[in-house]
């Protein structure tokens, strides 16, 4: 009925229903998807209607509930996960207490190679999160962490640092689950406001993967705060510029275009090959760091990149 009244330009009937319907679900627990189709189904209505405050406050409600959900799933999990990890604990500090000194080093060793698989496992449940709008994002997350850690080693990087980079690359999106699919999936040019929209998927990001505290989370919140930064200080959400911005946001914010450039969208062909790299090497200096565009097109010369999956659609010509 509230979407009947919004395609049939009733401001009143469209309030009148949704307001109804809120006040009939407040007993609804906040984890019910019943809530965001709610909120989201209001604001459609309401910018039908022409009702653009309502349908920015219902856009707002939306994200709030929806980031509210994802902190408590987050929460959730590391919580079940340093349970587990503190019986595990536990029992291995009960082992090394009856065994001799001279095994108290390979014990120990043991324990922390659990803590770091622990930690992987953090993010790659986190990842799942991101991943699960549709299948392009997955193969576009899971290539722009392949890609990102290949980078990180051609610049000499640690395999520590490049091992943590491949999970951790992969959530530089996870922002994004807290934009409207009418937003996100728009074929057409998005408006300036919609824009503004668009850009807060990066603090938002950064603040769900800041919130648990675990130590390898930093880095995955770098990543999402900052692979939309530009090297010449023109990015957002911050402005920073040159070595300002963590390498880890300066390594994927050029896998990031470069995948995105070569795949097909609704709105966009695919650029061609030699035509994404020409892009990539114009903006060394202006959007990209010139030392990881340098790295990136060595080990693109090289064959090291990793398989890109392909993503339908027409692919542009050449100039």
């Amino acid at each position: 009925m509230g979407r009947e009244a919004g395609l049939r330009g009733n401001p009143a009937g469209v309030h009148s229903y949704f307001q109804q319907a809120l006040t009939l679900t407040q007993s609804i627990p906040f984890e019910d998807t019943a809530w965001l189709r709610l909120h989201s189904q209001y604001g459609h209505a309401a910018r039908q209607v022409g009702d653009l405050a309502t349908a920015l406050a219902q856009l707002e409600a939306y994200n709030r509930l929806l980031f509210a959900r994802l902190q408590h799933e987050a929460r959730r999990t590391l919580e079940e996960m340093t349970a587990r990890f503190q019986v595990a604990q536990a029992q291995q500090t009960s082992k090394v207490a009856r065994r001799r000194a001279d095994t108290l080093s390979e014990l120990v060793q043991q324990r922390e190679d659990a803590l770091q698989s622990e930690q992987l496992h953090t993010l790659e449940r986190l990842a799942t999160v991101a991943e699960y709008r549709d299948q392009d994002s997955r193969a576009h997350m899971h290539w722009v962490g392949d890609a990102a850690a290949c980078i990180a080693r051609e610049l000499g990087q640690p395999p520590e640092f490049v091992q943590t980079l491949q999970v951790a690359a992969r959530l530089h999106d996870i922002g994004k689950i807290a934009l409207p699919d009418a937003i996100l999936q728009k074929v057409e040019h998005l408006t300036p406001t919609e824009f503004e929209i668009i850009k807060t998927h990066t603090f938002v990001g950064a603040e769900i993967l800041e919130g648990p505290q675990h130590p390898f989370l930093p880095l995955a919140a770098a990543a999402a705060r900052t692979h939309h930064e530009r090297w010449d200080g023109g990015g957002y959400p911050l402005g920073l510029r040159g070595q300002a911005i963590p390498l880890v946001g300066r390594i994927v914010s050029v896998v990031d275009v470069y995948d995105a450039l070569r795949a097909a969208r609704p709105y966009k062909e695919a650029w061609t090959e030699a035509d994404a790299l020409n892009y990539l090497r114009q903006g060394a200096g202006t959007q990209f760091d010139p030392q990881v565009i340098y790295a990136f097109l060595t080990a693109h010369a090289a064959g090291r990149l990793p398989a890109r999956k392909s993503v339908g659609g027409s692919v542009r010509r050449s100039a």
